[in-house]
């Protein structure tokens, strides 16, 4: 999970004076109905598009799994005033969507997720940040029930093992691997960057055994650690 920043609503005034219509019907019927309702319409599918194509087209939590639906990051049980705004709305697959429910888990459009979650680069294992507050910890622990998957380990761990063969080739001047080819592999395979931001600000602290390694290539290429922390777009 990695920062996001934050996108701009739809500006089409077709898709806002439809929304208008299930917001308030909502009123005036039980949110859950008149949101699914909103869903299977032609108008709520135009805004899954619009979501999907302004934060790409993974689950924001995970970073792994297809957008198959909008998740509220506060619970559309808790009104009508937030259940149909754009700034609610996050592209999620739907096992996230479900694990995560009406819980308040980590948000990485308005919190850095670095702040509550630390990612083990020799297993892939997220976990609650040994230095985050008691309140982030209690966070943190309700975001591993989506983050803590075994496929989802295996994929981190298998990009931390592409990132640091990628390293090793550039730092050992191997042909054809410039400071152009190292950022090219990295941006090609974006899925699960967090394992990349903690295999480098890791690297700092001489935490792992490829630390030597990762400031070593950040040494040849500066711009290494700004890609690794940088918020996805």
């Amino acid at each position: 999970m990695m920062p996001v920043a934050p996108k701009p609503a739809p500006t089409d005034p077709a898709l806002r004076t439809c929304i208008d219509v299930y917001r308030n019907q909502a009123r005036t019927e039980p949110v859950r109905i008149v949101w699914k309702r909103f869903r299977d319409s032609a108008c709520g599918k135009s805004w899954f598009v619009e979501l999907q194509s302004a934060y790409g087209h993974r689950c924001l939590y995970c970073d792994h799994s297809p957008t198959r639906s909008i998740d509220h990051r506060d619970a559309k049980s808790a009104g009508v005033a937030d259940a149909f705004e754009w700034k609610n709305f996050r592209p999620s697959c739907g096992d996230c969507n479900r694990l995560k429910g009406t819980l308040a888990t980590v948000d990485p459009v308005t919190a850095d997720p670095f702040a509550f979650l630390e990612f083990d680069v020799t297993t892939g294992k997220p976990a609650a940040r040994s230095t985050a507050t008691r309140a982030r910890r209690t966070k943190a622990e309700t975001t591993l029930r989506l983050l803590n998957h075994p496929t989802f380990n295996d994929a981190r761990r298998a990009k931390r093992k592409r990132v640091v063969d990628v390293l090793r080739r550039f730092t050992e001047n191997e042909k054809g691997f410039d400071a152009a080819r190292v950022l090219e592999e990295l941006a090609a395979n974006e899925p699960h960057r967090a394992i990349v931001r903690d295999l480098v600000l890791d690297a700092e602290a001489d935490l792992h055994q490829w630390s030597a390694l990762v400031r070593l290539a950040m040494k040849k290429l500066p711009t290494l650690k700004a890609w690794a922390v940088k918020p996805t777009t």
